[in-house]
């Protein structure tokens, strides 16, 4: 892990599906009869996420990578079950029906989004900011909202921006332009409420800021969020 990107660029993001399909989902582990790729991909997601509610901000690109690596393969695994057309067990097809729903999928993008929103409110806030990481991370997570605000198009390393829908577009581009508007709204309250000389990190960190502007994302609650996931993805591809 790069501490920042996977540099998988060996394929284009828009190839990463076929790329998933023949090197990960094909070599199955014969002990586990599950894709002995993803063990890799599992083991690295929890290993990032580690025994407590830390977050390893540095690492926040590689997990949401490997996250969505897990969930490009579950999607392939019940679109192969489809196209096969394969009968669950009957105590399967309940379970079946509630993994192949939006509702699941929207948890995955939720948890992105959330990632996302975590990582920028820390690398703006935190004593000393990194405005130009944070502008970096900005435009990887919110390419499209990014290149509207200031006509410049960059394509993002990010791989959860390779297989979205429109309507999941239209919700990262919304969360993007919220984190924006947090930036310039945050700069606008300091230099109205900070003192004279006052760096923006000492205000950051004051009590009152974090009144006005606190952290949204719940870490405990992601995690388990996170946990949950992978759990239930794992089960899914064991049974398909």
């Amino acid at each position: 892990m790069s501490g920042g990107s996977l540099h998988l660029t060996c394929f284009s993001l828009r190839s990463l599906p076929s790329y998933l399909a023949s090197h990960i989902l094909e070599h199955l582990n014969p002990i586990l009869s599950r894709p002995s790729g993803l063990n890799i991909v599992i083991s690295a997601i929890q290993k990032i996420l580690g025994p407590t509610d830390k977050i390893h901000y540095k690492l926040i690109p590689d997990l949401l990578d490997f996250l969505t690596i897990l969930e490009l393969c579950h999607r392939l695994k019940l679109k192969g079950a489809v196209d096969e057309a394969r009968e669950p067990r009957h105590e399967d097809e309940e379970w079946l029906q509630s993994v192949q729903t939006g509702k699941f999928r929207q948890l995955f993008i939720e948890i992105v989004l959330k990632y996302c929103e975590l990582d920028m409110y820390r690398l703006w806030t935190q004593d000393p900011p990194i405005p130009s990481l944070a502008t970096q991370r900005l435009r990887e997570y919110f390419p499209v909202s990014c290149s509207e605000a200031d006509g410049h198009t960059v394509a993002s390393p990010r791989l959860f921006h390779s297989d979205l829908s429109g309507s999941e577009r239209e919700e990262i581009y919304s969360r993007g332009t919220k984190c924006r508007r947090f930036i310039y709204d945050s700069i606008a309250w300091a230099d109205a409420h900070g003192g004279r000389g006052e760096s923006l990190a000492t205000i950051f960190q004051s009590a009152e800021f974090q009144t006005r502007y606190p952290c949204e994302v719940d870490i405990g609650c992601l995690r388990q969020a996170v946990g949950f996931y992978v759990k239930v993805v794992q089960d899914s591809i064991d049974k398909l």
